[in-house]
């Protein structure tokens, strides 16, 4: 009896053992692996998700590609990477021609670096935009205009140089011999400004208005 028991007790131990061995050596890592796999495929599904995304906005853009790209030629024209000055020079012309005025005088300053406006970077709204332009990327170019015709004939003209393809921001508007009648002839001097956006290529030195070098190619055509 007691070598029966002894028999059964070894016998137990060594089906145990197999059990535990196989466990170790063959079921556990095939558990590992179907966990590592499962983790796999969902980071795969997530990317999958992502790329999906992804793929669905460019679509989107790609239809949208004409319209962006006449945006872009406008912003192109609007803010150049050089000052342009004849350019601007014969959209003024055209503009004074169309409102019947003249032009008797136009002065262009050297570029000025761009200095963004006490709290903008922290403004979140401008936050934003403001990150994209620099001292480095960014000139204004101040204009100023003097300009002759009737007072309501400048106002329409100095309406239209600010809605012109060239973005000018006029920012001072003087009538050296007042108001007067709006039928009647006037002088005004009209100062503002227009901008100037650099590419990244464009690396030969200007000066500005305080003889610092601007890096940066300003061309006046």
């Amino acid at each position: 009896m007691n070598s029966s028991r002894l028999w059964t007790l070894v016998s137990v131990l060594l089906i145990v053992a197999l059990v535990a061995g196989t466990w170790f050596i063959g079921i556990s890592p095939k558990l590992d692996e179907v966990s590592v796999a499962e983790e796999s495929r969902a980071t795969v599904e997530m990317q999958n998700i992502g790329h999906t995304n992804t793929l669905r906005k460019l679509v989107e853009l790609d239809a949208r590609l004409p319209e962006l790209e006449a945006e872009r030629d406008a912003l192109r024209v609007a803010i150049p990477n050089a000052v342009n000055q004849n350019a601007f020079f014969r959209q003024i012309q055209v503009l004074a021609a169309s409102n019947a005025v003249s032009v008797t005088s136009i002065t262009f300053t050297p570029p000025e670096r761009f200095v963004p406006a006490e709290g903008a970077l922290t403004n979140p709204e401008l936050a934003g935009p403001s990150a994209s332009v620099s001292a480095d990327n960014f000139l204004m170019v101040t204009v100023s205009l003097e300009v002759e015709g009737p007072r309501g004939n400048v106002t329409a003209f100095l309406s239209a140089l600010q809605r012109g393809s060239r973005l000018f921001l006029a920012h001072d508007v003087l009538f050296p011999s007042g108001l007067g009648d709006p039928a009647g002839e006037s002088a005004a001097t009209i100062t503002g400004q227009i901008f100037v956006l650099l590419d990244p290529s464009q690396v030969p030195a200007v000066t500005d208005a305080d003889g610092a070098a601007i890096e940066g190619e300003v061309a006046a055509e």
